[in-house]
């Protein structure tokens, strides 16, 4: 009998192979919490569902995962928890994260009611019933979550929000902000839990206040509504020096802003010391740290504060050992000889392959030829798209390496973008080309097919004006159609095709540098020209080191 977690895990992977994917920038997410699960060999963001449910009520409260394997491309949500009616705590849901322990997944969840704990002060903030409650699936990471007790593991009397789990010495700990809408100084405090996570084992004990750091700004001061100073979002992490770090949350001289602090004694009762400049300062914050499968070290966070407009960020960390530093933005990245999803290999007249060397992806760049030793024989191969296209503009970069391969080491360096593909793909298919290569970029090639275009009547190269010229056949195959006047640079260079079925035009860093009109295939069935206007796209790998990178294939109406 399949367990459920292997059918969940077989129709995710459905899923992520064919549903529309999402981006980290199409997803809205405050609090952002990524699980690099290993089970499963998948990442898994967890987010509120009001973060993209544009109606008021609270039909449809709970939490979703969205999934990726590769931190690019994310499935649509999963929901993993729904709220029942009688839930207590429908108001609002914040800070959701899942932790692995004792061989289930424990889901915290901020949770806050209707109900209030008491009156507020006058022109003071509400008092809400505001906890954590801790959840359980015992099916993997996509739920469903159950709850292990009735009630908030934070202490139900107090207004406390964004609990966390965290073991030393086996024993396991919960950390949580008691907040400052109570207390005035928000607090970061701690506590056991039994064994099973249901209750607290011991009294809370407080680590350190929001006014800790000497930085730290009442709401008010920035224009918020209320005065008070926020404690939000604690994670714990040991450095590789063994040190103990807290990631957590408050608002700065530049709005909401990410603090670090080390515990003085590498244990989590502290006492606790301030690193007092911010890891991140302006307009993000509430992070968490994992790293990748390849093992790069990463914080998520979310960017900006407010407006509807939060997304997750990711940043490489720097463990410095006594301290965490940010390294720059984190492109994920795909192990060299995998290629971007939605793209297959086909190498010289083999045709499609599903193991090669030639292409690979690596921080959001496509590396041609990567690790073959200059002046080595090298066959030439494509990169094609498993969709076929017909309207779309499609833009991208390119520059040239060192390296040259046999059998073009003694050649100008080249490549190019074959669309329209149509009948065997290979090297060279039949299809149109815009030519890459070093002084002819922009070149129009017809390869077993046809094409109109209009050239100057004595140089012969592309006019708009000029007199229309057709070309092409199937003997010879090859017809070429020189571009205007227009030459590459050093380093990166733009080059975009717009086409519109059999029509298309050629742009090299935002000059037009040809067009193809009337473009045609052979039709075996009719035995005449018919019109070319759809077809997948190549990127060809042609015995030069290259790169290319930002290709995007927009489809237009």
């Amino acid at each position: 009998m399949r367990s459920p977690l292997l059918l969940v895990i077989v129709s995710l992977f459905v899923q992520l192979a064919t549903a529309e994917a999402l981006k980290l920038e199409d997803i809205r997410v405050r609090d952002s919490f990524i699980v690099a699960d290993e089970d499963t060999g998948l990442y898994y963001l967890y987010a509120q569902k009001a973060n993209r449910l544009t109606r008021k009520d609270e039909s449809n409260q709970g939490v979703e995962a969205y999934v990726s394997k590769d931190l690019v491309n994310w499935s649509q949500p999963y929901s993993v928890l729904t709220l029942p009616d009688d839930f207590w705590g429908r108001q609002m849901i914040w800070a959701p994260e899942v932790h692995k322990y004792q061989g289930n997944y424990y889901l915290f969840v901020t949770f806050t009611s209707h109900d209030t704990l008491r009156p507020a002060e006058p022109g003071g903030p509400p008092q809400w019933k505001r906890g954590t409650q801790i959840l359980r699936s015992e099916n993997g990471p996509l739920g469903p979550f159950e709850p292990i007790s009735a009630d908030s593991q934070t202490p139900p009397e107090q207004m406390c929000l964004d609990g966390s789990l965290w073991v030393e010495d086996g024993t396991p700990y919960l950390i949580y902000c008691h907040e400052w809408a109570e207390t005035e100084d928000g607090t970061i405090d701690y506590a056991p839990l039994t064994d099973d996570l249901s209750e607290l084992a011991g009294e809370p004990k407080t680590l350190f206040t929001a006014k800790s750091v000497p930085w730290a700004k009442s709401m008010k001061e920035l224009g918020h509504k209320y005065h008070g100073y926020v404690t939000d979002g604690n994670f714990i992490y040991r450095t590789k020096a063994g040190e103990l770090i807290m990631i957590w949350s408050t608002f700065g001289p530049e709005g909401y802003a990410l603090i670090q602090a080390r515990s003085d004694t590498g244990k989590l009762a502290g006492p606790w010391t301030q690193i007092e400049k911010p890891l991140f300062a302006k307009d993000g914050g509430h992070g968490m740290i994992f790293k990748t499968f390849e093992g790069q070290l990463v914080i998520a966070l979310h960017q900006p504060n407010g407006g509807q407009q939060e997304r997750a960020r990711l940043f490489k960390l720097d463990d410095q050992g006594d301290r965490l530093a940010l390294a720059g933005s984190f492109k994920p990245s795909v192990t060299a000889g995998d290629i971007p999803d939605g793209w297959y290999v086909a190498i010289g007249d083999q045709g499609r392959v599903e193991q090669q060397e030639i292409f690979s992806h690596q921080d959001g760049v496509i590396h041609v030829y990567p690790t073959q030793a200059h002046n080595s024989e090298q066959p030439y191969a494509g990169l094609v798209t498993e969709n076929e296209y017909s309207r779309y503009r499609l833009s991208l970069e390119y520059k040239w390496g060192e390296k040259k391969f046999i059998p073009r080491h003694d050649f100008v360096r080249d490549a190019g973008i074959c669309f329209h593909l149509h009948g065997e793909v290979k090297m060279w298919p039949d299809s149109v080309e815009c030519q890459i290569q070093e002084g002819d970029t922009g070149d129009l090639w017809v390869i077993g097919s046809q094409a109109t275009s209009t050239v100057q009547n004595v140089i012969r190269n592309y006019s708009p004006k000029g007199t229309e010229v057709t070309r092409g056949g199937l003997k010879p195959r090859f017809a070429r159609f020189h571009r205007s006047y227009c030459w590459e640079v050093h380093g990166w260079n733009e080059v975009v095709l717009e086409v519109n079925g059999d029509h298309a035009k050629f742009f090299v860093n935002g000059s037009l540098v040809n067009e193809a009109k009337d473009m045609k295939r052979f039709d075996e069935t009719k035995q005449e020209w018919v019109p070319l206007t759809s077809g997948p796209i190549l990127l060809q790998a042609e015995g030069a080191e290259l790169y290319y990178r930002n290709i995007t294939i927009e489809e237009l109406n």
